[in-house]
């Protein structure tokens, strides 16, 4: 009981990729290739969701192991997908991307 374990649950696991996708996309194709593409280069992954509306093309993936999430942002930061550098981070645990902010001012004067 006192040995070493290898990953503790209280490690981050949930990861943010921007810059994955356009709106105009097969987004359940990409969720799939997605999982396909996590768990056989990286870790178990719990969840992928896909913020279809977000305009910076945003993916969340929920690693079942922090150690996992770690290796995800050291893989992927950077890395080109489809044409577009991507962003990968660990989730701040506030922002929520299911809310979309627009950029066009909508404010009449």
């Amino acid at each position: 009981m006192l040995g070493w374990q290898e990953d503790s649950q209280k490690g981050l696991r949930i990861v943010v990729l921007k810059n994955v996708f356009e709106p105009s996309q097969d987004l359940e194709t990409l969720k799939k290739e997605i999982l396909r593409e996590a768990e056989e280069n990286i870790g178990k992954v719990e969840r992928v969701r896909v913020f279809q509306d977000h305009p910076e093309g945003v993916v969340e993936l929920k690693f079942h192991k922090p150690s996992a999430a770690e290796r995800c942002v050291e893989v992927m930061n950077g890395r080109f997908y489809s044409g577009k550098k991507l962003e990968c981070f660990f989730w701040d645990g506030k922002t929520d991307y299911r809310k979309v902010i627009s950029t066009q001012n909508t404010q009449e004067t």
